[in-house]
């Protein structure tokens, strides 16, 4: 195959889209994953929100200071799980159609 080639033209962009393809799944398995992290944090909130009712903490501010901190980490996961699904859900997609028309517009014909 030369380079430069419709052929090779065709192979480069099958292969950009296998890459964007894997990307969103790559995306879609670390959104998996951060749902697990997600409920666990929730868990751990639910789990602080008890030991402060039954004041099993040396003060009510160590329990606050604890759920602070749960709450920070759980929102910082919100945001990457909101910015992962984006890139799943329209980013990748929207490359992978522009690449399509490119390859349209040349003329050249993709599987």
């Amino acid at each position: 195959m030369k380079i430069g080639s419709d052929e090779h033209k065709a192979q480069f962009i099958e292969n950009t889209l296998k890459t964007f393809q894997e990307s969103i799944w790559k995306d879609e398995m670390n959104l998996v994953w951060l749902e697990e992290q997600r409920v666990e944090k929730e868990k751990e909130l639910v789990e602080i929100d008890g030991k402060m009712e039954r004041k099993e903490y040396e003060s009510a501010s160590v329990g606050r200071q604890l759920k602070a901190v749960v709450g920070k980490e759980l929102g910082e996961i919100n945001q990457l799980s909101a910015r992962l699904q984006g890139k799943a859900t329209i980013e990748w997609p929207k490359q992978m159609e522009k690449v399509r028309e490119w390859a349209k517009s040349e003329g050249i014909e993709i599987n």
